[in-house]
């Protein structure tokens, strides 16, 4: 009799042990595969984002731009090892490419910062060239709707804006100034952070998963020459969307000496307010 009591506490020990296991193990398991599987599934078949149209600014959805702090503070340094929250846009998934087409960037910034001469033709020539080379990038074909703008062309500017609005990532939309006016150049930073990984990791490293070092490269800073106000005070600007930096710097308006700034996920057109210089005075 006492054989039977154990042997049949022996099964239901066992029958414990095997819906222990399913509850803890398995069935998290399956879920979370599950989940994945999911989320893999809806991220491939979600439809690609269509380019913004030029023509439909009036009816673009916006969302205010706010201040970003990129840097980590101690505490949080301390017990990740990482210095700054991610910002890892990229340009080109190559890097190679990626240098590229930076460098290409900056030859065209460097043109916008030109000033006067910045309407030559040998500027507008050289611009061509790089928005032939450079056919998926918004920049040079900003620059030409600049260049044309300035030379009165309306035909010609709204065709390169169109063709720079459809290769933007996002948009910048500043309201606010007068119209019409023609408002102080301005340079935009867009830093990327770099994570790689630590070629010699301390023992204690390896122990808290800290192996990536982070770096930040400051390099990409993109020249906005005198951009005009439309007739309802708002002035456009293409940007890449990830995280921004004024590198003027501004001192005036809401982000006025702040490091960083950045848009809502999922936004792709930003609002801000003009500088109170710019602002129209009350009637």
């Amino acid at each position: 009799m006492n054989e039977r009591v154990l042997k049949k506490a022996h099964l239901s020990g066992k029958r414990f042990l095997f819906c222990l296991g399913f509850f803890l193990v398995v069935l998290p398991v399956g879920l979370f595969l599950g989940v994945r599987g999911y989320l893999n599934r809806a991220t491939a078949m979600k439809p690609p984002e269509m380019a913004l149209r030029w023509q439909d600014r009036a009816s673009w959805p916006t969302s205010p731009v706010t201040d970003f702090q990129l840097e980590y503070d101690a505490m949080v340094r301390a017990e990740t090892g990482k210095q700054y929250r991610n910002a890892a846009f990229s340009l080109a998934k190559d890097p190679a490419q990626e240098r590229r087409i930076e460098i290409a960037l900056l030859a065209c910034a460097a043109l916008a910062r030109r000033g006067d001469s910045f309407t030559d033709e040998a500027v507008r020539k050289q611009l061509e060239a790089q928005a032939k080379a450079l056919a998926d990038q918004f920049y040079p074909p900003y620059l030409l709707a600049c260049w044309y703008a300035a030379h009165d062309d309306n035909a010609n500017a709204e065709l390169w804006m169109t063709r720079a609005v459809k290769l933007a990532p996002a948009m910048l939309m500043e309201d606010g100034h007068r119209p019409g006016a023609s408002i102080p150049a301005l340079a935009i930073a867009f830093d990327r952070v770099r994570n790689s990984p630590k070629a010699h990791p301390s023992f204690i490293e390896r122990l808290a998963h800290q192996t990536q070092e982070q770096t930040l490269n400051r390099d990409l800073v993109l020249a906005y020459p005198a951009p005009l106000a439309d007739d309802q005070g708002r002035v456009w600007l293409p940007v890449f969307r990830d995280m921004y930096r004024w590198a003027d710097p501004r001192k005036s308006g809401p982000l006025a000496g702040k490091d960083w700034f950045s848009m809502s996920n999922g936004v792709r057109v930003g609002h801000l307010n003009a500088p109170a210089s710019n602002v129209p005075p009350r009637p």
